[in-house]
């Protein structure tokens, strides 16, 4: 039985088996945030990141981590449909506090089931990298896609054996 413990930070959390889980993912993951200096997603985002964030997961399934991914594709719809047709001033203010909505959607999933702690701390650090429009299509987006797809190789059937 679970030892989870609401009001305690995710890199706090006991359970079961004892002991405390540290923070799944590296302290210096995303501090040079997504783009490089020419305003590309930096390369380890899509690889050597990526891989690291789904070695983090643990036991999360591939259709846990899309339903996150298409909810940000969700936004990502709506955030160039308010740009093309131009009525309102600041396309990515209007759905930013979609964005933030994705930090409580994964609290309450990590509140279930503490299985669910490292994509929430997963969800959070990107959530709080995301400071511009810039930001979140090339660089959360991608980063996340890149994620879904080796979480897909590493968990599907005929790659039981793989690790990345």
């Amino acid at each position: 039985m679970s030892q989870y413990r609401p009001g305690r930070p995710p890199h706090r959390q006991q359970h079961a088996g004892g002991g405390q889980q540290e923070s799944s993912l590296p302290a210096d993951y995303l501090k040079d945030g997504y783009l490089d200096e020419k305003g590309n997603i930096r390369k380890e985002l899509l690889q050597e990141d990526a891989q690291r964030v789904v070695r983090s997961l643990g036991r999360i399934e591939t259709h846990q981590l899309r339903r996150f991914f298409h909810h940000l594709k969700d936004i990502e719809t709506r955030l160039l449909y308010l740009k093309t047709v131009g009525q309102v001033q600041d396309a990515y203010e209007t759905v930013a506090g979609d964005i933030y909505r994705l930090k409580g959607l994964s609290a309450y999933q990590a509140g279930r089931s503490h299985e669910w702690i490292p994509l929430k701390e997963f969800i959070e650090r990107n959530v709080h990298a995301t400071k511009t429009e810039k930001d979140f299509l090339r660089g959360f987006i991608p980063h996340f896609e890149a994620v879904v797809a080796y979480h897909s190789y590493k968990t599907s059937t005929s790659a039981k054996r793989r690790t990345i």
